[in-house]
């Protein structure tokens, strides 16, 4: 089978005609193609030399194409496009896409942290993220990492950790159990029932001394071995657990979880984050750091929110 031959005007003139009917005149296409007026005026003409017909439709303000060559064009642009596919794929990328390994309490990072990346990742910061949820008991300087989150606990000075927070701490309950009404007092504590996670000791106990109760009443909680796991326990209403209240703020405005003592909330827990200086990804590892100490104040906000909130009450004459 004998090969078609192609008959085509000069390449040029195509890429520019596509560009002015894009663009709508010959000024913007010579500002999208780098090149002088005239040029693009010059291969149009040849063009329109070559096809034997007119190219615009004539005596009208602006560049508007016969309707066959308004078809060409739309052709022409799917053509250009493809081209430039093909060759983005041939082509290394000059960008080169940092990878980076982040730790971080697993509670934190399942609730807060991972839900908040989308916001990290943007056109200008190329760079991939994988966390690793890490409990209390593990040995986080055993794994590798490029920025770690920690909750307590001393860190080592060669990480230069930066301070982002500390945890301010609720007792709350299932709004299903104050679904009629229920006002909870202290002295309901004990039927409703307690919880405490394992891996956070010493908090309950902490709330309790500052409500007046007495410390001992740890003994009858539920101890469950992740906080994650007697957070849903809490949600599904089987007792009372104190919290981080930024981790529940959103619950308490749906009205999905209830804080019956606001007024008492205690200090937690410190967190810090920090760059290993022997990643190597340093530069977009001390970017990601930069950036999460930017949220802070979006934290700062949640527990300002609560504040208000009672405030608010107080004002309305509504028991707090």
């Amino acid at each position: 089978m004998e090969q078609r031959k192609r008959r085509l005007p000069p390449l040029k003139s195509l890429l520019f005609l596509e560009s002015v009917v894009r663009t709508g005149s010959v000024t913007a296409a010579a500002d999208e193609l780098s090149i002088t007026h005239s040029a693009v005026s010059k291969q149009l003409a040849q063009l329109e030399a070559w096809m034997g017909m007119p190219l615009f439709v004539e005596k009208r303000k602006g560049m508007i194409p016969t309707a066959d060559i308004g078809r060409l064009a739309a052709v022409l642009g799917n053509a250009f496009d493809e081209i430039q596919d093909a060759l983005e794929e041939l082509r290394p990328s000059r960008i080169q896409r940092a990878k980076l390994e982040l730790i971080a309490p697993a509670t934190f990072a399942m609730r807060w942290l991972i839900p908040k990346l989308q916001e990290f990742h943007t056109p200008e910061r190329p760079v991939d993220t994988m966390v690793r949820p890490t409990h209390t008991p593990d040995n986080w300087l055993d794994m590798p990492f490029d920025v770690a989150i920690r909750r307590g606990g001393n860190i080592p000075s060669q990480f230069s950790p930066r301070h982002l927070f500390t945890e301010t701490l609720s007792l709350v309950v299932s709004a299903r159990l104050t679904g009629d009404g229920r006002v909870i007092a202290k002295e309901d504590l004990a039927e409703i029932g307690l919880l405490e996670a394992v891996t956070r000791p010493g908090e309950l106990k902490t709330w309790l001394k500052a409500a007046g109760l007495s410390g001992g009443m740890t003994r009858q909680a539920l101890k469950l071995p992740h906080f994650y796991i007697a957070l849903d326990a809490m949600f599904a209403g089987r007792g009372a657990l104190v919290v981080p209240t930024f981790l529940i703020e959103d619950h308490l405005m749906r009205g999905e979880v209830v804080e019956p003592f606001p007024e008492l909330r205690v200090e937690g827990p410190a967190y810090q984050v920090f760059a290993n200086p022997a990643s190597r990804e340093g530069e977009a590892a001390a970017s990601f750091v930069d950036w999460i100490a930017s949220c802070v104040p979006d934290l700062r906000q949640l527990n300002g929110q609560k504040e208000t909130r009672l405030r608010d009450e107080a004002q309305a004459g509504q028991p707090v």
